[in-house]
């Protein structure tokens, strides 16, 4: 029996560049390519509520800047992603270079849609704590659901609410009631 090796290629965040822009969201993790669908209705609504809530907290404080998505963050060379929403402090805003973030923001929202359930839970997950990114959350409008890590000592943990309520420990003023956050999503 003779042994034999597979070469995987890795795709780096220059060749992500020559992709069409399509309207599909490509991110690489590893040098993997992850081609995520369009939004639902419900995630770009609660996007929506979240950008607007972050933004009117950090915007008239000068505390830095908030993004949403499609804002590329450049970990490495294979290590590419558009979170939904991200926010760099202004003392580190060398970091936002052009049209890219280069290395971790201070804060990362994700929001799920069915296509991207297991991938932001997983994947993203395992990438922003490798990159030492100081909090992440992740809303689930369709469960309802709010998941809030934090790092710690380079791992992170998931934060539970207090009273009902979510806490940052990056933007002091940005509270999450998930009853409030998610209440009538889908009447208008």
């Amino acid at each position: 029996m003779t042994a034999t090796s597979a070469t995987t290629y890795l795709l780096t965040a220059d060749e992500l560049d020559g992709f069409p822009n399509d309207g599909k969201r490509r991110e690489i993790i590893e040098g993997v390519l992850f081609v995520a669908a369009a939004p639902s209705l419900v995630h770009q609504e609660t996007l929506g509520r979240l950008y607007k809530q972050v933004d009117a907290l950090v915007g008239p404080l000068r505390l830095g800047r908030v993004f949403f998505a499609p804002i590329d963050v450049r970990f490495s060379n294979h290590d590419l992603v558009q979170p939904d929403i991200v926010f760099v402090r202004r003392e580190r805003r060398e970091i936002c270079r052009v049209n890219t973030i280069h290395g971790a923001p201070d804060l990362i929202i994700e929001v799920l849609s069915p296509s991207n359930r297991g991938y932001d839970l997983a994947e993203k997950l395992r990438l922003y704590e490798r990159y030492l990114v100081p909090e992440y959350w992740v809303f689930d409008p369709e469960r309802l659901t709010v998941a809030h890590f934090v790092l710690t000592d380079g791992r992170f943990v998931q934060v539970q609410p207090v009273g009902g309520v979510y806490r940052s420990t990056v933007i002091a003023e940005f509270v999450v009631d998930p009853n409030v956050l998610f209440a009538d999503l889908d009447a208008w």
